[in-house]
């Protein structure tokens, strides 16, 4: 009896600590929302100072609630919004770690792995997203992220056995797909087949308006052997002196296109390279100048001699973002030089198929995959913001040649319908 009432009171304590820990994240739930808001307002902000402040909001809502992936979700998606991906697949990498069952996260570090190329790495990604959709026999309504998710996935499947046919060798893409579509809630079979579908209208569509001639049979296939490769594209001579000659300028035009793209490419890189330590740099002196500030206001007898060293670490961070803004500009530029540079590649293809078709039976090319120009996925943020096309291009980016998109607007808006009213 002693020993049960005893334990009456340490009952009593332990439900109060619960009631307290609900009440105090009660409290907290405004706060919350509001600042990760924030995340999304200063992010899409054009204010010198807009990252360091979203990242400002971000760590407190971390304070408010912790274990919660929607700050650092929406922290990611502010870092692809600027755009900064490998820092964003850094924050969705972790997120994943720690919230598995996270959709949002997987698709972004899907959709980042795809822009990078790193198509095996997509893999495990893919199958780990997979498992977490709504199965048919849960009785419950999808929602719009599991929608998403699913549709994401046809996009994948729907490219790799379409236009990117031949680009994951091994997958066993047939087996995984049936995998995947096994037992899914039939809205959310009805959203990747949806995706499939999109993106095989998509490729026809293209094809049809470049010109492309439908794929050849296999017994087609086996009248002409290939003498050479290039670009996706099977290359005939057939004995042809002219087809030999169109074969030969084709593939020097192509090898001279394939390397201004490199070195664009990779001046590209160093701009951004060098643009990403700028504003770090900016972050860096933004913040020192707070610290001063606040140092100033507990200190009077320093105060005049840290406000004007505050000042000067304002005036190195706006010098700083003028040059980071000049780096953007060039940056664009060279990214837009690299997608024309990309459609002259895909002109020369069909102009090569079509020049070749003319001399007859016997010099043809094989299937080609017909692939779109890429729509580019790095847009500086200019503060007028004024261009519709860029707009999307931030908003709504592109992989896999164009046919995988991700809304980062759509998922935001995931990501505030969720939160606490």
């Amino acid at each position: 009896m002693l020993a049960s009432c005893k334990m009456v009171p340490l009952a009593l304590f332990l439900s109060c600590a619960a009631c307290s820990t609900q009440l105090l994240a009660a409290d907290n739930d405004a706060p919350f929302t509001e600042e990760v808001k924030g995340v999304f307002d200063d992010g899409w902000s054009t204010k010198t100072s807009s990252l360091a402040l979203a990242a400002g909001h971000r760590d407190k809502a971390k304070d408010l609630i912790m274990k919660d992936a929607r700050p650092d979700l929406a922290w990611a998606l502010v870092q692809m919004h600027v755009p900064r991906f490998p820092d964003a697949l850094i924050t969705v990498d972790a997120i994943v770690k720690d919230h598995p069952d996270d959709l949002i996260a997987r698709e972004a570090q899907i959709w980042l792995h795809a822009e990078r190329n790193e198509y095996d790495a997509m893999l495990p990604s893919m199958m780990a997203l997979a498992v977490h959709l709504p199965k048919d026999n849960t009785g419950q309504t999808p929602t719009g992220v599991e929608l998403d998710a699913a549709r994401m996935l046809g996009e994948i499947f729907g490219y790799f056995a379409g236009p990117g046919a031949g680009k994951l060798v091994n997958a066993k893409l047939d087996q995984r797909e049936k995998l995947v579509k096994n037992g899914l809630h039939p809205a959310v079979l009805g959203a990747f087949e949806q995706g499939r579908d999109r993106v095989f209208k998509k490729f026809a569509a293209i094809s049809e308006a470049a010109g492309a001639k439908p794929a050849t049979t296999p017994a087609d296939n086996a009248a002409t052997a290939p003498t050479a490769s290039a670009n996706g594209v099977s290359l005939t001579a057939g004995g042809n002196p002219k087809a030999a000659a169109l074969k030969t300028k084709f593939l020097k035009d192509e090898e001279d296109l394939k390397k201004k793209v490199a070195a664009d490419q990779a001046e590209f890189d160093k701009l951004a390279a060098e643009a990403n330590g700028l504003q770090q740099r900016s972050a860096q002196a933004q913040s020192s100048a707070k610290s001063k500030e606040a140092e100033a206001a507990k200190n009077p007898k320093m105060a005049a001699s840290l406000r004007a060293e505050a000042q000067r670490d304002q005036n190195d961070a706006r010098k700083i973002q003028q040059d980071y803004d000049k780096l953007k500009s060039q940056a664009t530029k060279l990214k837009g030089e690299i997608t024309a540079l990309q459609q002259k590649m895909t002109h020369l293809t069909n102009q090569y198929k079509a020049d070749v078709a003319k001399l007859g039976p016997g010099t043809s090319t094989t299937a080609v995959a017909v692939k779109p120009a890429p729509t580019p996925s790095t847009t500086a943020k200019t503060p007028d913001a004024a261009d519709a096309a860029s707009s999307a291009n931030l908003d709504e980016p592109t992989a896999l040649d164009g046919y995988l998109t991700f809304s980062i607007l759509t998922q935001r808006q995931h990501i505030l319908d969720s939160l606490p009213k």
